[in-house]
């Protein structure tokens, strides 16, 4: 079951194993020392702790981690923004946060990559740029990068990136579609001017005959 709107859970861990295994990890210590405010009813494994890291965090979705200052950003579809929250004096609960973009109808999809100092989030339609330092500084230069995406049935999209590749997961219209034609991750090359999400086809060069 998914957390509610009104808190953000530092760690989940949803577990399928049955009834009683469920009853197990239910009872499970949290690690000594490590867990400040113990989750109470959370399934974990024996040495796992769940505790709540941001209270009040308006419909929180995808979720990174910025290791350059400790920052867990995080798409907050209530208000289309992407909050950076920071745990100031290591307790495990964020006493910051912060609003480091914004854009229309931002509702899941986030990615991150900070060799270049790129942040990514999306729309239903539209996967969005910033160029983004961190160090508790906002995002500047929003440009889109992938425009087009089918707008009717599921919504959130999930990214991906990597050193030049954006992946994008666009969901079925439908719980049950037809066929796969909408239900598909899409590879974006991003060093390059905006991507539409339409398939492209290429022809393969014809071989030339050899003489003799």
């Amino acid at each position: 079951r998914a957390p509610s709107d009104a808190c953000l859970l530092h760690s989940f861990i949803h577990s399928f194993r049955g009834k009683e295994r469920k009853k197990e990890r239910k009872n499970a210590p949290p690690m000594s020392g490590q867990c400040v405010a113990f989750l109470q009813g959370a399934a974990l494994e024996a040495g796992f702790c769940a505790s709540v890291f941001a209270r009040d965090v308006k419909e929180a979705r995808g979720l990174v981690f910025d290791a350059r200052d400790g920052a867990v950003l995080v798409v907050q579809r209530g208000t289309n923004e992407v909050l950076a929250l920071y745990d100031d004096d290591g307790d495990g609960v964020a006493e910051t946060r912060l609003a480091v973009a914004a854009a229309s109808g931002l509702n899941h999809g986030i990615a991150l990559d900070t060799a270049r100092g790129w942040l990514f989030a999306s729309s239903d339609s539209t996967v969005y740029r910033w160029e983004y330092a961190g160090s508790r500084t906002t995002a500047t230069n929003r440009v889109v990068v992938v425009r087009g995406m089918p707008t009717d049935g599921h919504p959130t999209r999930t990214l991906m990136w990597n050193a030049s590749h954006l992946w994008v997961s666009i969901g079925s219209k439908d719980n049950v579609d037809a066929d796969s034609r909408r239900s598909r991750v899409k590879l974006c090359a991003l060093l390059s001017p905006p991507t539409t999400t339409t398939t492209t086809t290429r022809r393969r060069p014809r071989e030339r005959k050899r003489k003799g």
